[in-house]
């Protein structure tokens, strides 16, 4: 998310601490974010949190809490030598469980600024307002964010019928459905 300010800095802040200890567990669990082995979830993530765990001063210390989390960081640096086994994913009944707090995270926290920032250029305004754990959230609309948006829900509507049941099963209740919903 973009769009740090005095209101909305200390949103930022708790979903971050609240980040690391889902990351955590997931590392701690199975290795990387969607099995034992990198996938481009991995990676997205990384390249922020390299900036946030090492960088940073404020998001360095919350990572410091978790510092299976920092290796992680560091482990992804280089894997070169890293023999990746194509059965190593996690297991699709496994998956609604494992990656709900993730989910749940991203549906309070990001989905809610996505759909906002889509709706407000759809109607062509210039700032946004949104609720985020009951406080206001307002920013400059982000037009790559509305195409990310559009970007999923085309991804969604381009798998087959059962994959589509598959999706919206593990997205239940997490406040991520609406990436799927009109």
């Amino acid at each position: 998310m973009v769009g740090s300010n005095e209101t909305t800095g200390p949103l930022i802040e708790a979903s971050f601490a609240r980040l690391i200890e889902i990351l955590d567990a997931l590392i701690m669990r199975q290795g990387y974010v969607l099995g034992a082995r990198p996938s481009s979830a991995d990676f997205g993530l990384f390249g922020q949190l390299t900036q946030l765990c090492q960088v940073e001063p404020t998001s360095y210390k919350v990572a410091q809490t978790r510092p299976r989390v920092r290796a992680w960081v560091d482990r992804l640096e280089d894997l070169s030598g890293l023999k990746v086994e194509d059965d190593a994913w996690l297991a699709a009944d496994e998956a609604g469980t494992a990656l709900a707090p993730l989910l749940a995270e991203i549906g309070r926290v990001y989905v809610p600024c996505l759909i906002a920032n889509a709706t407000a250029i759809a109607a062509g305004e210039a700032i946004f307002e949104t609720q985020i754990d009951g406080k206001l959230w307002t920013q400059d609309v982000f037009p790559y964010q509305a195409k990310c948006l559009a970007e999923i829900r085309a991804a969604y509507d381009a798998l087959d019928a059962s994959a589509q049941a598959q999706v919206t099963e593990w997205l239940a209740g997490t406040g991520c459905e609406a990436l799927i919903s009109d």
